[in-house]
């Protein structure tokens, strides 16, 4: 990234196959560079005659800041060419070479899917018996790695001369801008390398730098991309980016981390803010994700006004508090109630049924109508049930609650101690509605509940229980001890005709 400062450095490095663009494109090319100031790596010009050809142009490769790599239609067929490609992608991702791509009358996609004359390239490598095939997989992933690059396309109808010219501008851009400010950094660059590298426990600081600079973003994620796993930590550098609002210069980065098994909390933070920026598919990573910290992302998800994406993210953490806070800010009490049901937790419940919760109402309102006759768990029905019943003033909202859960069409309509529980909350809130509950609930405890009704004194309550499960005997009691109507129990007997019945009637008309 720095100048060079000896007559062994080139600023760029020249790759091309020489049957294509040697006389032409590339002659050119070398040419504008070397009147812009540059000094460029051209093996034509650079090789001494009886030199290994390999050892020279190695080290040239080693000796220079960035490499242009020509990609013409007959590139891949050449093997010293993708032999020096392996090595170039072998620099930029250790030591971080600049790379720019040039696809040459090709088409990327043809470069980085090997097709057309790509593809019969590599047949033709993978018949000759003096190829090692691994050394040719080596050059497969060289060129997918360049041709992922972003990178310039130089079509058949384009005017080589003014694509030359503004190619070098691109190239003065990202090896020349601010070539003072970029002296005056080196202070964090570790100056015992061969060329100079980003120091890892500092790249931080020269990201930081490389950013207030106004550097180009490819240079920048290049600059990134070389350090991969050398970084002892990936907090800072993702501290310096987003302070800045540049997080996406790190999503390669990030994601090649995470694909290599990263499970550092830093790496899956600053990679579910990129997606949530981007709304690719933002849920679906707060929900599947195991490894991101879910108040940072929530909070995150609060400064970018998406509160809805916020209770994603604290809900998967359990972050009690915040969720409760982003609820009641946004009045999303409907999430907030659904929430409380199911973490079934006694302290929550407690803090949203708390009296001083000036949000309580809204809360209350949607645990009755929404979020518990929806749920299918009888632990969170349970849990939302006791939370009622400990909280003295909410009598009538118990009975609400358990009357929109067992006669509204649920998963536990017909569920024996809610149907007990609703009928004897009733009595205390509102025994006006007893006899719409019996007349409605066939699978409540007729005895039990019956007895109990009848030491409230509801008699006509009393006697419709009693009948509805056939206690006859008990039924005809309340019509003749507490209701006193011997016709009515008379009728009765005529109804159900048991002799116990009959008896007891006659036993009271004998008396009259």
């Amino acid at each position: 990234m720095s100048s060079p400062n000896s007559n062994s450095n080139y600023d760029v490095f020249l790759s091309f196959r020489g049957d294509d663009t040697r006389r032409g494109f590339t002659s050119h090319l070398y040419a504008a560079l070397i009147q812009r100031g540059y000094k460029a790596f051209f093996d034509d010009e650079h090789l001494q005659r009886g030199k290994v050809i390999s050892k020279g142009l190695m080290k040239a490769i080693d000796c220079s800041r960035s490499s242009v790599v020509v990609l013409s239609e007959n590139y891949a067929f050449s093997s010293w060419c993708l032999t020096e490609l392996a090595k170039i992608v072998e620099r930029m991702e250790t030591k971080g070479l600049i790379v720019l791509p040039i696809f040459y009358h090709v088409n990327p996609c043809q470069v980085r899917k090997q097709t057309g004359t790509y593809r019969d390239a590599f047949k033709k490598h993978e018949n000759n018996p003096e190829l090692d095939l691994d050394e040719v997989d080596s050059w497969r992933d060289a060129l997918k790695a360049v041709s992922n690059l972003a990178g310039w396309t130089l079509d058949e109808m384009d005017v080589e001369a003014k694509f030359i010219r503004d190619f070098i501008d691109d190239v003065s851009s990202i090896l020349d801008v601010r070539r003072e400010s970029a002296r005056q950094s080196n202070v964090y660059f570790d100056r015992s390398l061969e060329s100079k590298t980003v120091n890892p426990a500092n790249a931080h600081l020269v990201v930081g730098k490389l950013l207030d600079d106004e550097y180009p973003d490819d240079f920048i994620k290049a600059q990134v991309l070389s350090l991969r796993s050398l970084l002892p930590v990936v907090g800072p550098l993702v501290e310096e980016c987003e302070m800045r609002n540049r997080l996406h210069i790190l999503t390669q980065f990030l994601e090649n981390l995470v694909s290599e098994g990263s499970q550092d909390v830093h790496v899956h933070n600053a990679l579910g803010k990129i997606i949530i920026d981007n709304n690719e598919n933002p849920e679906h990573f707060l929900t599947t994700n195991p490894c991101y910290d879910s108040r940072v992302v929530g909070k995150y998800c609060e400064k970018q006004d998406n509160p809805i994406l916020a209770v994603v993210a604290y809900r998967r953490g359990q972050c009690d508090d915040e969720l409760i806070n982003v609820t009641n800010k946004y009045s999303l009490f409907k999430l907030q109630a659904r929430y409380v049901v199911e973490r079934m937790d006694c302290d929550l419940w407690k803090k949203v049924l708390d009296p001083e919760n000036e949000q309580r109402r809204h809360l209350i309102d949607q645990v009755v109508s929404t979020a518990s006759p929806e749920s299918k768990s009888p632990d969170q029905i349970s849990s939302a049930v006791k939370a009622f019943m400990c909280s003295a003033d909410l009598l009538h909202e118990l009975v609400e609650l358990i009357e929109n859960i067992v006669l509204q069409d649920t998963a536990f309509s017909g569920n024996f101690n809610l149907q007990n529980l609703l009928i004897l909350s009733a009595i205390k809130a509102n025994s006006s509605k007893i006899m719409y509950y019996i007349n409605r609930l066939d699978n409540f405890d007729g005895h039990a509940i019956g007895e109990v009704v009848m030491e409230a004194q509801l008699y006509e309550e009393a006697f419709a229980i009693f009948k509805k499960f056939n206690l006859n005997f008990q039924a005809v009691s309340v019509l003749l001890d507490n209701i006193g109507s011997i016709n009515r129990a008379v009728e009765f007997a005529f109804q159900v005709e048991e002799d116990a019945v009959w008896r007891q009637v006659q036993l009271r008309e004998g008396r009259c």
